[in-house]
């Protein structure tokens, strides 16, 4: 079995390392109040680290489709959108139909933008190539067509 050894093993490693020598010293010795006070110190820094290191990785699974779900929402608003824009040059419309299609071309329109908005937040949390096989993975509908061509 090969381990990869990310960030959050190496420090976990390290202060289960640096724990087991400080209990090592203190039964060998009497610590001094210096050595005592850095055992604390580093045991704090190594204890807020590790935190800082779990709360970013807790996040991960949760990005990946959280991402995927928030590329497949802007892309079907984006062929509503498109929908709307050819509907006067397929449908007849009186005045009050084309206003009410402009209407709701400005509300698909809002909810384009933060999608848009949530993408790029999301992008935050994921790498390029994680990004990248997403939107590969989503270029084409569970029915083999190409999204956005109906």
């Amino acid at each position: 079995m090969k381990i990869n050894w990310k960030s959050h093993h190496i420090l976990l490693l390290g202060s289960i390392v640096f724990a087991a020598i400080m209990v090592v010293q203190s039964t060998q010795r009497t610590l001094t109040a210096t050595e005592g006070a850095l055992f604390q110190i580093v045991s704090l820094a190594l204890g807020i680290l590790w935190s800082y290191e779990q709360a970013n990785r807790k996040d991960q699974p949760h990005a990946k489709s959280a991402f995927r779900r928030i590329v497949a929402l802007y892309k079907s608003l984006a062929r509503v959108r498109t929908h709307i824009q050819n509907a006067p040059s397929h449908y007849q419309l009186d005045e009050e139909g084309k206003q009410a299609l402009h209407f709701l071309d400005s509300i698909v329109v809002e909810q384009l933008s933060t999608a848009e908005d949530s993408i790029e937040d999301w992008k935050e949390l994921l790498s390029e190539s994680e990004i990248k096989a997403i939107v590969a993975n989503s270029a084409a509908s569970p029915n083999g067509k190409e999204n956005g061509k109906d």
